[in-house]
């Protein structure tokens, strides 16, 4: 396992998270580290969609070059695209994104695969959401009650799945 990464990724943990970070921190190992990875994946995901500052264009561009980091390929285009965002320790996580995916690529396959599987789910369906935003003044459009529980499915359902998997 990375020394550097982890502890980096151990810094920001407590930056990003009010409540869940007491939980993961008192995880035994490997659990923290795998938790605390798929966190801070789950709060670059979430920090793209919540982003007041990002044009839809600009918001999906960011989601697929975060797929496409998250699946094994290159991270600069992901960070280089990242200053419409602004600051803050949400920001700081997604200007990391090399420390965060350097610690997960020490995991074994099985969780690298789970956390692939289940953080892309997330992404995938947040992009899909957050398409609609752009036509209801930053709103998240909602049809009915089905689409409410698909929602929910991507955006809490996927973290079960995940936290289940590890």
């Amino acid at each position: 396992m990375s020394s550097s990464a982890l502890a980096w990724c151990q810094q920001r943990l407590p930056e990003v998270s009010r409540s869940f970070a007491l939980g993961i921190q008192s995880l035994p190992e490997p659990y923290e580290a795998w938790i605390t990875v798929g966190y801070l994946l789950c709060r670059v995901v979430d920090t793209l969609e919540d982003n007041p500052h990002l044009s839809e264009q600009e918001r999906q561009a960011l989601f697929a070059a975060f797929q496409a980091a998250l699946d094994g390929g290159e991270v600069a285009p992901f960070v280089s695209s990242i200053h419409p965002l602004g600051e803050g320790p949400d920001v700081r996580v997604c200007q990391g994104l090399d420390q965060v995916l350097t610690l997960m690529e020490t995991f074994p396959p099985q969780v690298v695969a789970s956390l692939r599987t289940w953080v892309g789910e997330m992404t995938r369906g947040m992009a899909l959401y957050a398409s609609r935003r752009a036509r209801v003044e930053g709103r998240v459009v909602l049809r009915d009650v089905g689409d409410l529980d698909r929602y929910c499915y991507f955006v809490a359902g996927t973290v079960g799945h995940l936290l289940t998997d590890l």
